[in-house]
């Protein structure tokens, strides 16, 4: 199943708006918490990812970065 059709599954099936923020952050605040994981985006480099707070941009913000910037091509990539 993609992101698109369960969120339409979501959207009719669930019908409290907060409960369905809260599964959208869900599937946002899982990437942080995965992102510890060695295999989960194993071909990352944590090292350089962590120098991002040199100047001023923290995981989560990086994190969000990343997501906006494939969700501008997510039909390219097939999400």
């Amino acid at each position: 199943m993609d992101r698109e059709t369960a969120l339409k599954a979501i959207r009719e099936n669930v019908k409290n708006e907060n409960l369905i923020k809260h599964m959208l952050a869900v599937e946002a605040k899982s990437i942080r918490k995965r992102f510890k994981e060695e295999r989960f985006a194993a071909g990352a480099n944590r090292e350089q990812i962590a120098k991002c707070r040199d100047i001023g941009l923290g995981l989560d913000d990086f994190i969000a970065l990343g997501l906006d910037a494939m969700k501008s091509v997510a039909a390219d990539l097939g999400l």
